[in-house]
């Protein structure tokens, strides 16, 4: 009688298994890879977004009254934003250079609260706040002094290796918010509040 040795049949079906078991891992290393790369880019925008926003200071406003607001809407003077621009017109160019791909403008939702539920696709708004009353509401949304800057990003963003079915495209969103310093390298002119 002859005998055929066995040795060695288990090694193909072994490296199929570690195959069909190292795949998800691969595809969530790889698919994680690329949603923490995309959620730092939007974290980064919307940061370097609220900051430039925060610095279009009203100067017309702050000679006239006295009053240390945001420029947020246009007027014949060149100083109305500090010289670069009302508050939507540096979201819109800070959002472009900072974010490839992102919408030509932003919405602007004004004195209203950002949006709670975030749309599909890419796209970006932005609201000014007032730190007017600190005491009873904190970054509260009234129209005047105008000295805060809240902005979100959002992307859908498509996966590379989707290994688990229904699971191609992740939505993501940052926000941030800045608010205008009263005074030089941000130290207080005085101790009182703004004046409302």
């Amino acid at each position: 009688m002859i005998t055929v040795s066995q040795r060695g049949q288990i090694l193909p079906v072994f490296c199929l298994l570690l195959a069909l078991l190292l795949l998800p891992v691969v595809g969530l290393a790889v698919d994680g890879g690329v949603l923490l790369s995309s959620r730092a880019s939007l974290v980064g925008a919307a940061e370097a977004t609220a900051e430039d926003a925060s610095q279009a200071v009203n100067v017309t406003a702050l000679e006239r009254g006295g009053t240390f607001q945001l420029c947020t809407v246009p007027d014949v003077s060149a100083n109305c934003g500090n010289g670069i621009g009302t508050v939507g017109q540096v979201v819109d160019q800070s959002i472009n250079a900072t974010y490839p791909g992102s919408p030509a403008s932003c919405a602007d939702y004004g004195i209203n609260p950002l949006p709670a539920t975030i749309p599909a696709g890419a796209g970006c708004a932005f609201a000014v706040m007032s730190n007017c009353h600190r005491a009873s509401r904190p970054l509260s949304f009234v129209p005047s002094p105008a000295d805060g800057v809240a902005v979100v990003i959002w992307q859908t963003v498509k996966l590379p290796l989707p290994i688990f079915p229904g699971w191609t495209s992740v939505k993501l969103h940052a926000t941030a918010t800045a608010w205008m310093e009263h005074g030089f390298d941000s130290q207080p002119l005085s101790d009182e509040a703004p004046l409302c």
